[in-house]
C-alpha cells in the first residue's frame, strides 16, 4: 500500500468519527483571529462561604523553578522555556496548568507560587505561546481562582491578566475537539462567572452553563462512566 494511500485512509479513519459542527469548526480555527481584550478586569464577586478545597493533586514543584511532569523533570531558567520546543508539548501544557497551586502542601510553597504566577505574566504576553491555547488555560484560570479562594491574593495585574485569559478563551473555545475539552472551557468559564461580577461576568456563566447542559447527557453514560471510555479521562472527568 503506497504511503499516499495510507494517508488517504488515516484521513478517512479520522474525519468519519467526526460531528460536522467540527470539522466546520476547525476551518473557522484557520480563518478566524481572535482580538485581545486589555480593558480592565471586572469587580470581584463576595464569597458568602467558607471555600472547601477540593481533592488535591500530588506536588508538582520540586524546587523554586524546577517541575516534574510525566516523569521528567526540568527547570524553567528562562522566558523561552515556557515553549522550550527541546520538552514535549504534553509536558509544556502541564507547566501551564499550575495544578502546584492546589496540590498536596501547597500552602507550604506560597513563596514559590507567588513568584511563578509573576513570571507567566511577566513571560507570557495575550495570546502568544503554549499557554494561551484553550486547554492549559482553561486548568490555570481554574487553578489561579481556587488559589485565591483558598487565601491567597492575586495581585492587580494578576487578576488583569486573569480577565484577559479569561476574554480570549471565550472567543476560542474546542469546539473543533469538544470532549473532555469543551467540558474544561465550560467549567473555566462558570468559575469565572462566579468569581467575577457584572454583565461580562454573567455572560460568562451563560455560556458555560450552556455547554454543560448540552454536554453532560452525551459526555456522561447511564452507568455514570465518560463516553471516552478511557479511565484517564473518566478520572479527570
Amino acid at each position: 500500500m503506497s504511503e499516499v494511500f495510507q494517508k488517504y485512509i488515516r484521513y478517512w479513519n479520522t474525519l468519519r468519527y467526526l460531528k460536522p459542527i467540527q470539522i466546520f469548526a476547525r476551518f473557522i480555527r484557520r480563518l478566524k483571529r481572535v482580538n485581545i481584550d486589555l480593558s480592565e478586569q471586572p469587580g470581584k464577586n463576595t464569597l458568602k462561604n467558607n471555600w472547601v478545597q477540593s481533592a488535591r493533586r500530588n506536588q508538582r514543584m520540586v524546587e523554586e523553578n524546577a517541575f516534574c511532569f510525566l516523569n521528567e523533570t526540568h527547570e524553567i531558567a528562562s522566558s523561552a522555556d515556557w515553549n522550550n520546543d527541546q520538552w514535549a508539548k504534553l509536558w509544556l501544557y502541564n507547566l501551564h496548568y499550575f495544578d502546584d497551586l492546589t496540590a498536596n502542601n501547597s500552602n507550604q510553597r506560597v513563596g514559590w507560587h507567588r513568584g511563578l504566577v509573576q513570571r507567566w505574566v511577566n513571560d507570557n504576553p495575550p495570546g502568544e505561546g503554549n499557554g494561551w491555547d484553550p486547554y492549559p488555560s482553561s486548568l490555570r484560570i481554574v487553578n489561579w481562582i481556587k488559589w485565591e479562594l483558598a487565601g491567597n491574593k492575586l495581585e492587580e495585574s494578576w487578576g488583569h491578566s486573569l480577565a484577559i485569559q479569561i476574554r480570549y478563551l471565550s472567543k476560542n473555545l474546542e469546539i473543533h475537539l469538544l470532549g473532555n475539552h469543551i467540558f474544561a472551557n465550560a467549567k473555566a468559564l462558570l468559575f469565572a462567572g462566579l468569581f467575577f461580577r457584572g454583565t461580562e461576568a454573567d455572560r460568562w456563566y451563560k455560556i458555560g452553563l450552556k455547554i454543560v447542559e448540552k454536554e453532560l447527557p452525551e459526555q456522561v453514560l447511564s452507568d455514570g462512566g465518560n463516553f471516552e471510555l478511557s479511565t484517564m479521562y473518566h478520572t479527570i472527568f
